[in-house]
Protein backbone atom coordinates (compact mmCIF):
# COMPACT_ATOMS: atom_id res chain seq x y z
CA UNK A 1 0.00 0.00 0.00
CA UNK A 2 1.38 3.24 -0.87
CA UNK A 3 1.00 6.50 1.34
CA UNK A 4 0.88 9.84 0.12
CA UNK A 5 0.57 12.92 1.40
CA UNK A 6 -1.44 15.99 0.28
CA UNK A 7 -1.36 20.10 0.66
CA UNK A 8 -3.85 21.92 0.24
CA UNK A 9 -3.11 25.95 -0.71
CA UNK A 10 -5.94 26.90 -1.15
CA UNK A 11 -5.89 29.35 1.76
CA UNK A 12 -1.86 30.36 2.07
CA UNK A 13 -1.72 30.96 5.88
CA UNK A 14 -3.50 27.72 6.29
CA UNK A 15 -1.68 24.52 5.32
CA UNK A 16 -3.76 21.21 5.97
CA UNK A 17 -1.73 17.99 5.42
CA UNK A 18 -3.48 14.70 4.52
CA UNK A 19 -2.03 10.85 4.45
CA UNK A 20 -3.68 8.39 1.94
CA UNK A 21 -3.21 5.20 1.98
CA UNK A 22 -3.60 3.97 -1.31
CA UNK A 23 -4.32 0.34 -2.53
CA UNK A 24 -1.93 -1.28 -4.96
CA UNK A 25 -4.19 -0.87 -8.05
CA UNK A 26 -5.10 3.08 -7.39
CA UNK A 27 -1.28 3.42 -7.12
CA UNK A 28 -0.69 2.40 -10.10
CA UNK A 29 -3.13 4.53 -11.26
CA UNK A 30 -1.50 7.58 -9.93
CA UNK A 31 1.79 6.60 -11.36
CA UNK A 32 0.13 5.71 -15.07
CA UNK A 33 -1.03 9.36 -14.66
CA UNK A 34 2.11 10.81 -14.01
CA UNK A 35 3.93 9.10 -16.54
CA UNK A 36 2.20 10.53 -18.53
CA UNK A 37 3.54 14.07 -18.21
CA UNK A 38 0.38 15.47 -18.16
CA UNK A 39 0.58 15.35 -13.81
CA UNK A 40 3.38 16.79 -12.40
CA UNK A 41 2.88 15.13 -8.65
CA UNK A 42 0.25 12.99 -7.10
CA UNK A 43 -1.46 15.53 -5.30
CA UNK A 44 -2.29 16.94 -9.02
CA UNK A 45 -4.10 13.75 -10.07
CA UNK A 46 -6.07 13.32 -7.07
CA UNK A 47 -6.62 16.97 -7.02
CA UNK A 48 -7.69 16.57 -10.75
CA UNK A 49 -10.02 13.48 -10.51
CA UNK A 50 -11.82 14.78 -7.05
CA UNK A 51 -12.64 17.81 -9.37
CA UNK A 52 -14.11 15.57 -11.73
CA UNK A 53 -15.86 14.28 -9.04
CA UNK A 54 -17.65 17.28 -7.99
CA UNK A 55 -18.44 18.41 -11.66
CA UNK A 56 -20.08 14.75 -11.89
CA UNK A 57 -22.27 15.59 -8.75
CA UNK A 58 -22.97 19.18 -10.68
CA UNK A 59 -23.98 17.52 -13.81
CA UNK A 60 -26.30 14.97 -12.19
CA UNK A 61 -27.87 17.58 -10.01
CA UNK A 62 -28.63 19.47 -13.31
CA UNK A 63 -29.90 16.52 -14.42
CA UNK A 64 -32.02 16.26 -11.78
CA UNK A 65 -33.74 20.15 -11.85
CA UNK A 66 -34.08 19.60 -15.52
CA UNK A 67 -36.19 16.38 -15.14
CA UNK A 68 -38.14 17.98 -12.16
CA UNK A 69 -38.85 21.22 -14.38
CA UNK A 70 -39.77 18.82 -17.06
CA UNK A 71 -42.22 16.77 -15.26
CA UNK A 72 -40.48 13.53 -15.18
CA UNK A 73 -40.11 13.40 -11.81
CA UNK A 74 -42.66 12.29 -9.53
CA UNK A 75 -42.92 12.70 -5.77
CA UNK A 76 -42.98 9.36 -3.62
CA UNK A 77 -46.15 9.77 -2.45
CA UNK A 78 -47.59 10.18 -5.98
CA UNK A 79 -45.54 6.74 -6.93
CA UNK A 80 -46.90 4.61 -4.00
CA UNK A 81 -50.43 5.73 -4.56
CA UNK A 82 -50.17 4.68 -8.16
CA UNK A 83 -48.73 1.22 -7.41
CA UNK A 84 -51.40 1.05 -4.58
CA UNK A 85 -53.97 1.26 -7.28
CA UNK A 86 -52.62 -0.31 -10.32
CA UNK A 87 -52.48 -3.56 -7.86
CA UNK A 88 -55.86 -3.28 -5.96
CA UNK A 89 -54.29 -2.24 -2.65
CA UNK A 90 -56.80 0.59 -2.44
CA UNK A 91 -60.00 -1.30 -2.69
CA UNK A 92 -61.96 -1.68 0.23
CA UNK A 93 -62.53 -4.75 1.53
Amino acid sequence: MSRIVLTARSVPWYAVHMAINLPPDLEKSVRRHLSSGQYQSAEEVLRAALHQFDEMDLVSLRQSADDEQAGRLVSLETAASSIRQKHGFDKPQ
